[in-house]
């Protein structure tokens, strides 16, 4: 219902943005689109909605009196409310209330709620009921004449009769920028002006080809639970409660529907605008709602509901399908999909439970495949979902200051209840707060309580990185959604957490193989891509319409940037076991799951991986394996501080976990300052002997599993290799640390004992190098198929 409007400046004096040679130029359009640029020069996140009337009027007030069907008049409205009246030619107030149909006997209508309910949804703007048009002052723009597209700004002053023109813009933005109108009176208008609008659009040819497209792009029908939760986050919603409705309202309700409700904030103009539109997109705005790309996603609702009513107080509205067809057995729709465009305004409030009063409530009914195709969408809740929508949730009631660490987020999943808090919030980047970091981890703990009262908690690890998206990705976000874009983003990386001490990552496995099943990838919600190991990926994808793929990363680089900052999450593991002082097997195996498969292409000091079909660099990844001390490596459990023999002995300084008794501690160093061993050498020989040997700590590849022989860990761009070259230089550490020397002979139980377990820990890592077993395997093949002769 708006146009696309023009550019933000404006040109002097009380004319604003479309100047006289323009407007000379053009035709005279519509009113709504001709004020719509100026209503913007004002308020900057309006748009302009047609307001139909029946033209009666008793007064002509300035105009000739009578009959004013001749008259066009149009709102300048945003998330607070109507800014400003758009009128095509002079008129008084009272022609303007009848004009609105305002009832004379300053009531608000009945059936929107009650006024004290009109609370602003921002601190911007002054709100004013509907009683104030009667007394108070109003903004309104007036047509210079009806061949031009040229308006002037006028108000009526308190009490005034006529509108008096202003003398320029900078009057409205001073004095007139905290006006808004916004009760109940006015949800009406504005609801019954989308509708009357769109009923003429849904009959255009294009948009009825465009509707019948849009109908087929949701290929599952349990997505709208998906929309409607991001919707509900999106509001800086605490609480979520959604139900199965068992029993309905009349036959043509008999097959129930779904009851959903949150406590977020209230519906706004843009809103309404919004869910009735396709096409256009109202989510640019500060406090946003996800409506999905371009007012598509919420249609989602539709695939499997044929009403839904929504009230929060103010506004009471239904899109209903013709009753043709509609029901429990329902499996084919009326011809034609105008109804999602056409918001019904609910004189009674629509009968939804008005339980939660106060909150956003939505009641979907008439559900394709009756009740129990609900109970079966609800049958399984993805289990990402909870801890994903809860912190992001509570980040951006954090990022509101409205949240603390102690703060919860509800969701009641037809009675069975998730709680989530976040905890161990930690910055991994050096960063003095947790809320500056770039680069932090925290453990978002999910208790789940059924309706027995039985509850059962997991917890779950988010390592995250915020980055700025380059010149070339923002400019491809505009591409795609018509709407600029500033500041920061943030990636993050998930994994369950379980086993020793609750900080061991649980991996999904196939149950059959028993090999590690890839993580999901989402945006915000769940998508049907899968990543390449077993970790889950949370980004501000572009995503198809029905949310279920990635846009291609080769034409999309707003994705493909995205993809690119992937290697910085791995690092984040890596930081944050240091911080929690991981150090046995079970912890680290899982780790080292985690690693990215290289590419084909991949030399040691070209490092890359494949996510999504695209080539992604690692250096990122091995540049903070070479530099931080993120590895672990061995140490002798034999004094807590080895003696440094460097002169530098900040070398020495290093973190370690707690000595263990008789065995071997672990630290976190430096790739630059470890080595790789196999893992039969820390089974063999003390930590102690390995750096006197080989000058560098021991990457601890005893408990990396798998991982050990990962070929990042091959690389010298990572850690120093065990190479010829390196033996042959350390042949006299050797030497002194088996007890030989020049002109020494071999003697004594400890150097024996020391050569012994030197040569059994080489035998050992010939046998269990994996390349080396497939070798000997592929000889032993060969072997069999040419015998010797």
């Amino acid at each position: 219902m708006a146009s696309s409007g023009g550019g933000d400046g404006d040109v002097g004096g009380n004319k604003t943005l479309i100047s006289s040679s323009r407007s000379r130029a053009l035709p005279a359009l519509p009113l709504r689109l001709a004020a719509e640029p100026h209503g913007r020069s004002a308020f900057p996140s309006s748009v302009a909605l047609g307001i139909h009337h029946g033209g009666a009027a008793s007064h002509g007030g300035g105009s000739s009196g009578g009959h004013l069907h001749h008259v066009e008049l149009a709102a300048i409205v945003d998330d607070d409310g109507i800014r400003a009246f758009a009128l095509s030619a002079p008129i008084s107030r009272r022609v303007l209330l009848e004009l609105l149909e305002y009832p004379h006997d300053n009531r608000v209508e009945e059936g929107g709620g009650d006024e004290s309910s009109a609370v602003s949804t921002s601190t911007t703007a002054l709100h004013a009921d509907s009683t104030q048009l009667m007394h108070g002052p109003i903004v309104c723009l007036i047509r210079t004449s009806a061949s031009s597209n040229d308006m002037e700004w006028h108000v009526f002053a308190p009490d005034q009769e006529f509108p008096t023109k202003l003398a320029s813009l900078d009057d409205v933005r001073v004095h007139y920028a905290k006006l808004a109108f916004h009760d109940a009176f006015i949800a009406k208008l504005l609801t019954e002006s989308i509708r009357l609008y769109y009923a003429q659009q849904v009959l255009e040819p294009s948009v009825r080809g465009f509707l019948s497209v849009l109908e087929k792009q949701f290929a599952r029908s349990d997505l709208y639970l998906f929309e409607l939760l991001q919707n509900a986050v999106d509001d800086g919603a605490s609480e979520i409660h959604l139900s199965v409705v068992r029993r309905g309202r009349g036959s043509a309700n008999s097959g129930g529907g779904l009851s959903f409700a949150h406590n977020g904030r209230r519906f706004t103009p843009l809103d309404v605008l919004g869910l009735s539109s396709v096409g256009l997109s109202t989510k640019s705005r500060e406090g946003k709602r996800t409506i999905g790309f371009m007012g598509v996603g919420f249609k989602a609702c539709y695939k499997r509901f044929s009403r839904v009513m929504i009230d929060d107080g103010t506004y009471s509205f239904a899109y209903e399908r013709p009753q043709e067809n509609c029901g429990a057995t329902s499996t084919a729709a009326v011809p034609g999909y105008g109804w999602v465009m056409q918001p019904i305004w609910q004189a009674d409030g629509g009968g939804v439970n008005n339980t939660k009063s106060g909150w956003c409530r939505f009641s979907l009914e008439w559900p394709v495949g009756g009740v129990a195709s609900v109970e079966k969408d609800l049958s399984v809740l993805p289990q990402t979902a909870p801890p994903l929508l809860g912190r992001a949730a509570l980040e951006k009631r954090w990022h509101g200051g409205q949240c603390s660490e102690s703060d919860s987020w509800t969701l009641d999943w037809d009675a069975k209840v998730h709680c989530i808090h976040r905890t161990r919030l930690a910055s991994l980047s050096g960063a003095a707060s947790f809320a500056t970091a770039a680069d932090r981890s925290e453990v978002v703990s999910v208790q789940i309580t059924d309706r027995s009262g039985h509850s059962i908690t997991h917890r779950w690890l988010f390592v995250s990185h915020k980055y700025t998206p380059s010149s070339q990705a923002t400019n491809s976000y505009k591409t795609h959604t018509k709407r600029s874009h500033s500041g920061q983003e943030e990636v993050c990386a998930f994994i369950k957490l379980g086993g020793e001490g609750g900080l061991t990552p649980i991996l999904r496995v196939n149950a059959r193989t028993g090999a590690a099943l890839g993580g999901i990838v989402h945006s915000v919600l769940p998508t049907k891509l899968r990543m390449p190991m077993p970790l889950n990926i949370q980004g501000p994808w572009l995503l198809s319409v029905d949310r279920q793929e990635v846009q291609d990363l080769g034409d999309n680089l707003w994705n493909k940037d995205l993809v690119e900052r992937l290697p910085c999450l791995i690092v984040n593991i890596f930081r944050w076991a240091a911080s929690e002082r991981l150090a046995t097997k079970q912890q680290y195996s899982a780790i080292g799951k985690l690693l990215p498969a290289l590419s084909q292409g991949s030399s040691a000091s070209l490092l890359s991986t494949e996510f999504l079909g695209q080539s992604v660099s690692l250096s990122v990844l091995a540049r903070a394996l070479y530099t931080e001390r993120v590895l672990p490596v061995a140490l002798s459990t034999e004094g807590k501080v080895e003696t440094s023999t460097s002169a530098d002995a900040s070398v020495e300084k290093m973190d370690v976990d707690e000595p263990v008794p008789h065995g071997t501690r672990t630290g976190y160093y430096e790739g630059k300052h470890s080595v790789w061993v196999p893992p039969s050498f820390l089974a063999y020989l003390t930590p102690g002997f390995l750096r006197g040997w080989l000058g560098k700590r021991p990457l601890r590849t005893d408990v990396l599993g798998d991982a050990a022989y990962h070929p990042l860990f091959a690389s010298p761009s990572i850690i120093e290799q065990l190479t010829g070259g390196l033996l042959q230089n350390r042949r006299d550490q050797l030497s002194r640390e088996i007890g030989a020397g020049p002109g020494k002979h071999l003697s004594g139980d400890d150097a024996v004992q020391k050569l012994v377990s030197l040569m059994a820990a080489i035998g050992a890592a010939y046998a269990d190098h994996p390349l080396i077993e497939q070798s000997d395997h592929a000889k032993s093949m060969a072997d069999r198929r040419n015998p010797p002769v």
